[in-house]
């Protein structure tokens, strides 16, 4: 990455990377994406990971993944992840339970993200059914 992507920030040039599991690329410790959180940014790298499962990750993984400017929750059960998801929302201010993590109905998310270098309100959002739209051809044309 770094030495293709060099530069590219300035030129107005990104790199994404997606990754369906993060544990896949950093389960036992933090180091690969700690540097594309902190280092490689500035290079245009922009990243996009998910896991189903946080509980399953490494502490110092799943506290760096968390510390990523935008996070998307569905709902969780994990008694642990739903305390360590409340107490990540409660720092803009608003009042979040366990509740509204543990009971989000389906294809809801709740989104924390971050825009201009600020933390905004965390707020719950209703996201498609995608399996349901394309097994009723809506996306044909």
């Amino acid at each position: 990455i770094r030495r293709t992507c060099v530069g590219w920030f300035e030129q107005n040039r990104a790199v994404s990377i997606f990754a369906d599991e993060v544990k896949h690329i950093a389960n036992t410790n933090d180091r690969v994406i700690r540097a594309l959180l902190d280092d490689d940014r500035a290079l245009g790298v922009r990243c996009v990971f998910a896991t189903q499962t946080p509980e399953t990750l490494a502490q110092e993984v799943r506290r760096t993944f968390l510390g990523f400017g935008s996070l998307v929750i569905f709902r969780q059960e994990e008694a642990n992840t739903v305390a360590e998801l409340v107490r990540d929302l409660v720092q803009s201010g608003d009042n979040w339970e366990p509740g509204d993590i543990v009971n989000l109905p389906q294809f809801h998310a709740i989104v924390r993200a971050t825009a201009g270098g600020r933390r905004n309100d965390p707020f719950t959002i209703q996201v498609p059914n995608w399996r349901q739209q394309r097994d009723e051809l809506v996306w044909t044309t």
